[in-house]
């Protein structure tokens, strides 16, 4: 064997036998018994954050002992009875609370008088129920450890009430008392029938009777002076809602949950809040093609589709002498999403399905390119539900007001997506357009009757948007 294994193998027999050393030694225990002089305390605060800068002081009271344990009245050879105390912590640093710690006797349950035979019956039994606590303090060099019994002390805080306050309660009741009303009560319940001095009761039980001080403020229109209660309740409500948000953050929160394109809130045109790039994208543009349509407008022949809104602006964006390649791209995306809308089927819990990719693609017919982003923009899984249905109606909506320059009527729409009035108002109101009746310019101008175009609105968007504005729900009537 080497001569480090060996130096290693002699350092491993010391410590072990200095370990067996340490732990065969023996431990001496010394019970030192309660004195008037001072003792160990356990405080526990239930339900109570505690200040660590709040000092306590510290009042004794005997509980126990009998005459003759005074040595000055005891005759000479009486072993007197040990005599026991009562402790009480107090504390009145806090600005606006009082703490008080008091001890509950080892070997007495607590009295709960107020708690009926029923909860009694059915409460828990205490777990501290007869323990004594002792606190052990171990000496290393001697060997000795000192157990010293202790003390359990549970702190409560007491919310301070002034002198004067409780005064002015009393004389507040005492006004109160004097009243109209109170005499009215006092009538009631002396020749009242039994309902009436039930409701009488009811009424007194649950009356707030307004301080001396808020009585002065009213009269005088000065600003009431909080008390404790009212300061400690403000303080706790305050640090409370510092982390809650506001109104303005709230706002934003339901605004970009809302089903509709997201808006250029910084755009300094009308043309930049919704554009062609957000709405349908570059790839999506470049799959739509318009070529039959160029085609049936050069040889005047007339086109077919399936939207009325896409019917009344074909014409106008195919033909002449500059064509607008992009307006009818887009047309041709609003008639694919129209068609898309129709051919939804019932699905479960009040949403629609999409049919199969094969299906849905002969029905679009358009590429696969158009079909997938469609299916992932405008269902959940294959299910369309009502978020989702709102999103593609707002969307259709959106790519309408660049067709027609930001100025839509919303007949056609309405038609095409079979929806009411108000429903088709709302989608362009969420977009931040301003809606309003159709002159009788613009009525003429689409050819339409005075009857007709009763109820004819006229969607626009300009600057600055107007959206709207999420109201907290009204008071329930009684």
């Amino acid at each position: 064997m080497s001569e480090a294994q060996k130096r290693k193998r002699e350092s491993e027999d010391d410590s072990e036998s200095d370990a067996n050393e340490h732990f065969s030694r023996t431990v001496r225990l010394q019970l030192v018994e309660d004195d008037d002089d001072w003792c160990p305390i356990i405080a526990s605060s239930p339900g109570l954050a505690f200040p660590s800068d709040i000092s306590l002081q510290i009042y004794k009271k005997k509980t126990g002992g009998s005459v003759l344990s005074d040595p000055r009245i005891a005759p000479s050879g009486y072993k007197s009875d040990p005599v026991s105390y009562e402790l009480l912590l107090h504390s009145t640093s806090h600005p606006k609370l009082d703490f008080i710690g008091k001890e509950e006797e080892a070997n007495q349950q607590p009295k709960l008088d107020f708690i009926d035979k029923e909860e009694k019956a059915n409460q828990e039994p205490d777990t501290d129920y007869g323990l004594k606590h002792y606190t052990g303090v171990f000496d290393p060099e001697t060997g000795t450890l000192q157990v010293i019994p202790s003390r359990k002390v549970t702190l409560r805080h007491i919310p301070r009430v002034e002198a004067e306050e409780m005064s002015a309660q009393a004389a507040a009741a005492a006004q109160q008392r004097s009243t109209v009303n109170a005499q009215r009560n006092e009538l009631g319940m002396e020749f009242g029938s039994r309902r009436a001095k039930k409701a009488i009761s009811a009424n007194v039980q649950n009356a707030i009777a307004p301080s001396q001080a808020q009585q002065v403020a009213a009269a005088s229109s000065v600003p009431e002076k909080l008390d404790a209660i009212g300061s400690a309740l403000l303080s706790d409500a305050a640090a409370a809602n510092k982390d809650r948000p506001s109104k303005a953050a709230l706002q934003a929160a339901v605004d970009e949950a809302k089903p509709r394109p997201k808006a250029n809130l910084d755009a300094k045109i009308a043309a930049d809040v919704y554009t062609i790039e957000n709405l349908v994208g570059e790839d999506v543009m470049k799959a739509l093609t318009v070529r039959d349509w160029l085609d049936c407008a050069e040889k005047g022949d007339g086109i077919q589709t399936n939207s009325k809104h896409v019917a009344n602006r074909l014409h106008q964006v195919a033909t002449g002498t500059k064509k607008d390649v992009q307006k009818l791209r887009l047309l041709k995306y609003i008639e694919t999403l129209i068609i898309f809308n129709n051919t939804l089927k019932s699905g479960k819990r009040g949403t629609k399905a999409v049919p199969k990719f094969s299906e849905l693609k002969e029905k679009l017919n358009t590429s696969e390119i158009v079909v997938s982003r469609i299916e992932q923009s405008f269902s959940d899984g294959g299910n369309v539900g009502k978020w989702h249905s709102d999103y593609l109606h707002t969307h259709i909506s959106a790519l309408a007001l660049i067709v027609d320059n930001f100025q839509v009527m919303t007949a056609d729409l309405k038609h095409d997506l079979k929806l009411d009035d108000k429903t088709v108002v709302q989608y362009f109101r969420e977009l931040g357009c301003q809606v309003r009746s159709a002159s009788d310019g613009e009525r003429i101008k689409a050819k339409m009757s005075k009857a007709a175009s009763a109820g004819l609105k006229i969607a626009v968007l300009k600057l600055p948007l107007d959206f709207p504005v999420q109201r907290p729900p009204g008071r329930a009537r009684r």
